[in-house]
């Protein structure tokens, strides 16, 4: 059991074992700058980014587009290639494990007004630097504070 959520090196080499795909949706103001979608989680209500299991049926970047639409209500195109990761320590039944997040930036096109999660998230926009400040995992609030989109690779 991992306690205090310190953790040594040897944890973070046995314990990551599982991996998620995210997406982080992104859209442009009318000033041309750059604004992050955070949403909050269920349960502790902390500003995270849409998430779930990698399958065998769908790319990688098609589940974090898939996330995006269910815990957002944001549709857009994402990125093939991943634009970071960062470790996440999720807990199950009493279990913590640590779980690496593959990142694929999502260009949002559209914004829904209903959708599957939306009585249990909250949305947020914000800019790179403000989500940084907010968002839950430290290795995911170094990603937005960083993240500059190029056009050319959507």
């Amino acid at each position: 059991m991992i306690a205090n959520s310190v953790f040594s090196v040897a944890d973070l080499v046995t314990k990551t074992l599982n991996r998620q795909v995210a997406a982080l949706p992104f859209r442009y103001t009318s000033r041309g700058e750059t604004e992050i979608l955070l949403l909050t989680s269920r349960r502790a209500k902390r500003f995270i980014v849409p998430k779930g299991w990698p399958t065998e049926e769908l790319a990688d970047y098609d589940v974090a587009a898939q996330k995006a639409y269910e815990e957002a209500g944001v549709i857009g195109k994402a990125l093939h290639t991943p634009v970071g990761d960062y470790l996440h320590w999720k807990k199950s039944g009493g279990e913590a494990a640590c779980v690496m997040v593959d990142v694929y930036a999502l260009e949002v096109r559209t914004q829904l007004r209903k959708w599957p999660q939306m009585k249990r998230r909250q949305l947020s926009w914000f800019s790179p630097s403000d989500a940084s400040g907010v968002a839950y995992a430290p290795g995911l609030a170094e990603l937005v504070k960083n993240f500059v989109p190029s056009c050319t690779r959507f």
